[in-house]
């Protein structure tokens, strides 16, 4: 049988399998785009200007809320504590980059982790690795580090590779890590 017979046999066969519900196609569509594209558009030159446009916005304080509150439930007198202890500075440093820095009891621990904007509101980052070893050795040189646990540091997902941004609202932040599991963070007082 030659290619273009049995293309016009395929034509002429019926169709046959279940009908497709459209209305649950339809609403399934119409939550996903408004999750994916929040701007209401798929249009290229609005969706890339996503992260630029948040970059302006996170800049300051703030807690990993999710590490605080495990089980969900916000604890309003707990949270400036935690601040105050262990929150992250966010610094812009350029239209389409910035840094978060770790403290500890109010200072800098050094550990500081730069992101860049990628398209949309996909960032690529990575760990300043002198100073999360600072931070978790106590050492400033990373020769004093084992090759295990350096290892462990490269490769870890919340300190390299892409990360997708979203801000619900003005004061929370949620990074999305690949291969890890998302991070929330709330706005410090």
């Amino acid at each position: 049988m030659k290619p273009i017979h049995f293309a016009i046999l395929l034509l002429a066969l019926p169709i046959s399998g279940n009908a497709q519900d459209t209305s649950t196609l339809e609403r399934g569509f119409s939550e996903a785009f408004a999750q994916v594209f929040p701007n209401g558009t798929a249009d290229p030159a609005q969706t890339m200007g996503q992260g630029l446009a948040l970059i302006p916005h996170i800049a300051g304080a703030w807690g990993a809320a999710d590490q605080m509150f495990p089980d969900g439930t916000f604890d309003a007198a707990l949270w400036p504590r935690y601040c105050a202890a262990s929150g992250v500075i966010i610094a812009p440093t350029s239209a389409a980059s910035f840094t978060m820095t770790q403290l500890s009891r109010g200072a800098s621990t050094g550990n500081v982790v730069t992101y860049s904007l990628v398209a949309a509101s996909t960032f690529t980052r990575t760990a300043n690795l002198d100073g999360l070893a600072q931070q978790l050795f106590g050492v400033g040189d990373l020769r004093e580090v084992s090759p295990n646990m350096l290892g462990a540091m490269i490769s870890a997902p919340m300190l390299h590779g892409y990360a997708i941004l979203r801000m619900p609202n003005p004061e929370t932040l949620v990074i999305e890590n690949v291969a890890a599991r998302p991070a929330l963070f709330l706005r410090c007082p």
